[in-house]
Order: C-alpha cells, then sequence, then structure tokens
C-alpha cells in the first residue's frame, strides 16, 4: 500500500479551520500544512502524529491508501 491523496484538507474544510490555524496546534508549520494539502509532499511521521493528535484521528486516516 501507499498513500494517495492527502485528506488533511477534508478535515479542515469540515471544521472550518484554516492552515494557519492547524499549523499553529500541531506546530507544522503553515507552508508545510500547504504542501502536504497540495499533495507536493508526504507528511513525516512526526508532522503525522502531531496533525492526527490535534483532529483526532488516526494517522491512517490523513491519507487514502492505494493497495498495489
Amino acid at each position: 500500500m501507499y498513500a494517495g491523496r492527502c485528506l488533511l484538507g477534508d478535515y479542515l474544510g469540515s471544521r472550518g479551520w484554516s492552515q494557519r490555524y492547524l499549523a499553529r496546534l500541531s506546530g507544522v508549520p503553515t507552508s508545510t500544512v500547504s504542501d502536504y494539502i497540495r499533495n507536493d509532499s508526504l507528511m513525516s511521521l512526526n508532522h503525522a502524529k502531531n496533525i492526527a493528535n490535534v483532529l483526532g484521528c488516526n494517522i491512517d486516516d490523513l491519507y487514502e491508501w492505494v493497495s498495489d
């Protein structure tokens, strides 16, 4: 399996949160959050864990997972 589309934008939209707000809560730079949402880069394990904790979800919930 591999990470497909990042679902972070969906989470933020459903909560009415901005990227800047998530960045402040998670400690992940706003520009990095934006990169994740645009699928320009994959989250590091540390960032994924911090973001999942803030959102109250599992790391696996942050991406669509595609089987080989």
